[in-house]
């Protein structure tokens, strides 16, 4: 996903410079018996989205469950 994002060429301005666009993702797989609560599937997801921004941003983190 972040490789096609990266294929578009987009860019914006920051400062007067143009700077690519990119994309970060963050996601989960699991059943839904193996989560308490619906939203703990949000915030483990947005755990990994923070991760994926954490370990230098476009690109895409995923936690199996």
């Amino acid at each position: 996903m972040s490789q096609a994002v990266g294929a578009l060429n987009l860019t914006y301005q920051y400062n007067g410079e143009p700077l690519p666009d990119t994309i970060s993702i963050g996601a989960i797989h699991c059943k839904r018996s193996q989560l308490n609560r619906i939203l703990d599937m949000y915030v483990m997801a947005d755990d990994e989205l923070y991760q994926a921004k954490n370990n230098g941003r476009n690109r895409v983190e995923l936690r199996v469950l």
